[in-house]
Parts: structure tokens; sequence; C-alpha cells
């Protein structure tokens, strides 16, 4: 009989699982959005504990840029989820945030409009949309905050992936934008708002208590 090798929490792909003691933080500036996103974590609140750190809701704790290393280091340390919410659901749109999860060795839970499984492995983070209410969302992150194996299976990504910063983004972009297979002339666009925006349909969604 062959006898598995035990599984260490304290250190899984780099994670100590087993001092993270906090569930859910959220960082947030835009206190009012359209899709009313502060609503949806005001109801998820009541279910489960969700630390807030900017200027929404009540008793928002801080965690000033300047300290931003403190800040990622704690969020590693204590807490098992990162609310990875957008201000608005537009197809192609992701918030920074929702990378800065994955830096900080937490599971981000998302909400938004963009297809995420072209942005992240399969299994590494949580959509809140797949659930019909926040209370059952709520639910499946008190069940894996109390099952460790079924918790740290949303980090055996990093078994096949890494993680890394591109640096020189933004000349890639500017090359993407000026590139096409078709067209050897150069584009411009006098307004990205309105190419963004106007262009690629964002959905007209906000978040109600009992919403589905």
């Amino acid at each position: 009989m062959i006898q598995q090798q035990a599984v260490d929490w304290t250190n899984y792909y780099g994670i100590n699982i087993t001092s993270k003691t906090k569930t859910a933080a959220w960082f947030a500036s835009n206190c009012k959005t359209s899709i009313n996103r502060e609503g949806y974590v005001r109801e998820l609140q009541k279910y489960i504990p969700v630390d807030v750190f900017g200027r929404c809701l009540k008793n928002p704790k801080t965690c000033p840029r300047k300290k931003q290393k403190e800040c990622d280091d704690m969020l590693k340390r204590e807490y098992l989820f990162y609310l990875s919410f957008e201000n608005s659901f537009c197809p192609d749109y992701v918030t920074e945030k929702f990378y800065r999860a994955f830096e900080t060795g937490t599971v981000p839970v998302v909400f938004g409009g963009a297809n995420y499984s072209l942005f992240a492995p399969a299994h590494s983070y949580i959509n809140a949309r797949d659930f019909k209410t926040p209370k059952l969302l709520a639910e499946y992150l008190i069940q894996l905050s109390r099952n460790l194996d079924l918790y740290s299976r949303y980090f055996d990504w990093k078994g096949k992936f890494n993680l890394r910063k591109s640096s020189g983004w933004a000349c890639k972009l500017c090359k993407m934008l000026h590139t096409d297979l078709r067209v050897t002339a150069a584009k411009s666009y006098e307004d990205i708002g309105e190419w963004f925006f106007d262009k690629n349909t964002c959905e007209n969604y906000q978040w109600s208590n009992g919403s589905s």
C-alpha cells in the first residue's frame, strides 16, 4: 500500500494557508458605482466578515499606498479571499486588483462583465456571478475556509503557470493597436474612452437586494 505524503499547509506553493485567520478583504475608493458593488459587499457582510480598506462603507480600515509592501504581506499572511469587484460590467475590462490577489497569495473573488477564463487559469478565482445571491457566495466561501484541502486547490495552478509582471506593457499595447494583418496603415483613436465604452457595450446592470 502506497502511503500518501502529508501536505504541508504552512508552505503550499510559498503560501502559509494555516496563518490565514481572516475571511475577505476589499480595497475600494469609489464608493458609489453604477453596478452598486458597494451594496453587494454590504449584503455579503451580513454573512461573512469583510474588512474594507479605503473610504467606503462603515468602519473602513486604512492601508496607505506608501506602505503597499506591508499591506501585501498582511494580505498574504492573514486573508483567505480578496474581493476584486469592478466599477462597471464591461466585456474586456479587468481591474488591476484581480492580479493583486494572485500576487498577494489570496484567492480573488471577481464580480464583473469580463470572461475571466481568458485572463487567468481555470480554478484560480471565484466568480460571484456564479451564485444567485451574496448569501450563497458567503456559504461557499465559508465552506472553503473550513476545508484546507478544498481551499488549497485554488493555488494548484501555480504548479503549471508562473505569474510575472510584464515590463513595457504600454509599448506592447501601442504596437498591437497599430498592427493589423489586413491593413498596413497605422490607425489612431482620438478618444479612447469613446472607442472602449461606446463600441464595446457594457452591461446595463445594477445589483439590488434579491437580484439574481
